[in-house]
């Protein structure tokens, strides 16, 4: 996914490294410099007296220069020469050469001519110094992806691709399945409520999480991956076998907290085991198992949940999701020697840095942390919004709420797919990194914009579909890949936080905000209000962000 860098080719023949103090004499600083790598021919051999009879005149008559004339005026002498002076060029063309260099008669180079400062000649003269680079033509998608998975990483790139693709499939399975059993029990006024205590939940998750940091690789990523496992697998089985609010309440916290924290874990490693190079290259494949996985999730959910119900579907996720454990293992023991095998340590003596001082010190965390709150805040608006829309349509009908999410979800998935595979790189060469991370943030601004006038499910479900779109595509891999300029100490200690708590902060902050929104007597109209700001701050974040991580990449080169 990378844009390959221009290069360009050293003429042996280039004059650029020479004094300029020698360009009142060209001869003999031709002796011992230029003729060891020129092979004289008689042409060159009769256009270098003509040259050094007509250097004095024409230094006599010429103009005053800048201090880098004389060097480009050697420059373009050498082409000429060089070009006049092959094995088959006449006698004439040499001292042609040096009569039209030194009187200032050179022709133009043409724009056509991809042989600046040559003669006309069918014969191509040696390119100058700063030649450019022929255009490389583009891979083909399929012979990208067969390369992606062929070469000395393709087991690791396709086990990656079938990590992200089942976790991301038994969280399309559950959302909607929760959402259904929620919003027809309780309804959309107990979203901020939950916003809330799923940013508490998390916060405490984080906290836990962040003390084991240091533990091996194996363990940290592998003890927290069966946690998930087995928690999801036991909370579906209280909820088929309690029917009672604080227990699917308390399974719905939990899986709003297994939704970040699986996605987190994946690429804390996925970044972990690739390199920076390796990550613009393969993560556009790897990311396209999320909208694979969601495509299978909700068509599974589509297809099972009128005659199952939206409980059993709960246990299938669970086992969909226990078949990462093994995926993990394997990883493992092939990225051996692939950066450490254990989380990274601080030096003897020294103590860790605060995240909170590490974030501060560095303007890219900064607008990367600022980010990853929008990246909540902004869609749990509009989630709210598409919550109240489909209440008001299917009031208490579970399964029917549940196929209709189903339904929403399958669209969209089927579009991020190919949006994933056909759009990502081409999204983030033409809009670069700031570019990418601005689109999702554009598309929940329009909704905010168009909902108080267009109040509709249609409406409200349009662009929940859109902003899935966008985040789940050229945003995720956009903003994933930024992790990649970081230190793997940024990336063990400082990602889960931003990535978990952040992220789960703003939730939180996003309940506190629509509850103010209820308590002054406002509805959904004055909530779309709300976002239009919180939308614009992301489109400014996302463009610093751009610029600072671009900064971090130069210095690092």
């Amino acid at each position: 996914m990378g844009i390959p860098a221009l290069g360009g080719e050293t003429n042996p023949l280039s004059l650029q490294t020479l004094p300029l103090s020698l360009a009142g004499s060209l001869a003999p600083s031709l002796a011992p410099s230029v003729v060891p790598s020129l092979s004289l021919t008689p042409a060159a051999v009769l256009a270098l007296p003509a040259a050094v009879a007509a250097a004095p005149a024409a230094a006599a008559s010429a103009k005053p220069m800048s201090a880098a004339a004389p060097k480009a005026a050697l420059v373009q002498a050498a082409a000429h020469l060089s070009a006049a002076s092959l094995p088959d060029r006449p006698a004439e063309r040499g001292k042609l050469a040096a009569d039209e260099i030194f009187s200032g008669a050179a022709s133009k180079e043409s724009s056509d001519d991809p042989t600046p400062g040559a003669l006309s000649d069918p014969k191509p003269a040696l390119s100058p110094a700063t030649s450019v680079a022929p255009k490389v033509k583009k891979e083909p998608l399929l012979s990208r992806w067969k390369s992606a998975v062929t070469g000395n990483t393709g087991s690791l790139v396709l086990a990656g691709f079938a990590w992200n693709f089942l976790t991301i499939a038994a969280y399309s399975i559950i959302g909607p399945a929760r959402g259904g059993l929620l919003l027809t029990k309780f309804g959309p006024d107990t979203l901020p409520w939950i916003y809330m205590g799923s940013a508490l939940l998390t916060g405490a998750v984080v906290y836990v999480f962040n003390r084991f940091v240091r533990v091996p690789r194996k363990l940290l990523i592998g003890g927290s991956l069966t946690l998930l496992a087995v928690t999801l697998a036991g909370g579906a089985l209280a909820v088929s076998a309690a029917a009672m609010p604080s227990v699917a309440i308390g399974y719905y916290l939990w899986t709003d907290v297994f939704g970040i924290m699986s996605t987190t874990l994946f690429w804390m490693y996925a970044n972990d085991v690739f390199t920076r190079d390796e990550s613009k290259r393969l993560f556009g494949f790897i990311a396209a198992g999320a909208p694979l996985g969601s495509i299978a999730g909700a068509l599974l959910l589509k297809l099972l949940v009128g005659s199952m119900g939206p409980v059993p579907m709960l246990m299938i996720a669970a086992g969909i999701f226990a078949a990462v454990l093994p995926i993990f293992f394997f990883m493992e023991k092939r990225a051996k020697g692939r950066a450490a095998e254990e989380a990274p340590k601080v030096a003897a003596g020294a103590a860790p840095k605060g995240i909170l001082k590490t974030i501060l010190s560095s303007p890219f965390l900064i607008f990367l942390t600022a980010l990853v709150a929008l990246e909540r805040l902004v869609p749990d608006i509009t989630n709210y919004l598409y919550s109240v829309a489909a209440k008001a349509s299917y009031g208490t009908d579970p399964t029917a709420m549940t196929q209709m999410f189903a339904d929403v979800n399958l669209w969209t998935s089927l579009v991020s797919f190919a949006a994933s595979t056909l759009f990502v790189g081409l999204t983030i060469r033409k809009l670069g990194i700031s570019g990418a991370l601005m689109t999702a943030g554009l598309a929940n601004l329009i909704l905010f914009a168009l909902f108080p006038f267009m109040p509709t499910l249609g409406l409200a479900a349009v662009f929940f579909g859109l902003d899935g779109v966008t985040r789940y595509t050229w945003f995720k891999t956009a903003k994933e890949s930024t992790y990649a300029a970081t230190d793997r100490e940024t990336l063990y200690r400082v990602k889960p936080v931003i990535e978990m708590f952040v992220y789960r902060f703003a939730r939180f902050a996003a309940g506190l905000l629509l509850l103010a929104v209820a308590w002054l007597g406002g509805g959904a109209v004055q909530v779309a209000l709300l976002g239009v700001p919180l939308a614009l701050l992301w489109l400014y974040v996302s463009w610093r962000l751009g610029r600072e991580h671009k900064k971090l990449e130069e210095a690092q080169k």
